[in-house]
């Protein structure tokens, strides 16, 4: 299955149509969230994923200030017909958000919703 990646970037540069810049720095901080993600994969809390496959997720990032947070959001499995989505967490896994200070570049703040 694809991994769709979507970037929400307060403080990204839209080059051209399609196209977004990150510093070093966010670039870096992405990097470290994915690691400590995927190190942590396959954790599970009452029986349900914390961790799941990226491939089920979406990565939002979010500048503020001197602050950079990358947020995995967990996408909705199939539903039935007259069954209603969940919020932070679902069945392939938990929100999970790091937040980094950029200079120097720290992982300052771990969140979890499920």
């Amino acid at each position: 299955m694809r991994s769709t990646l979507l970037l929400l970037l307060t403080s990204a540069s839209i080059v051209a149509a399609g196209e977004v810049q990150l510093s070093g720095r966010e670039a870096e901080a992405v990097q470290e969230a994915t690691r400590i993600f995927k190190i942590k994969q396959g954790s599970k809390i009452d029986g349900n994923p914390v961790y799941g496959d990226l491939a089920h997720y979406t990565v939002n990032l979010t500048r503020k200030g001197e602050q950079f947070e990358v947020d995995f959001l967990p996408g909705q499995p199939p539903l039935k017909s007259n069954e209603a989505g969940t919020g932070g967490g679902t069945t392939y896994g938990c929100e999970v958000v790091y937040v980094f200070s950029l200079n120097p570049l720290k992982l300052v703040e771990e969140h979890y919703t499920r």
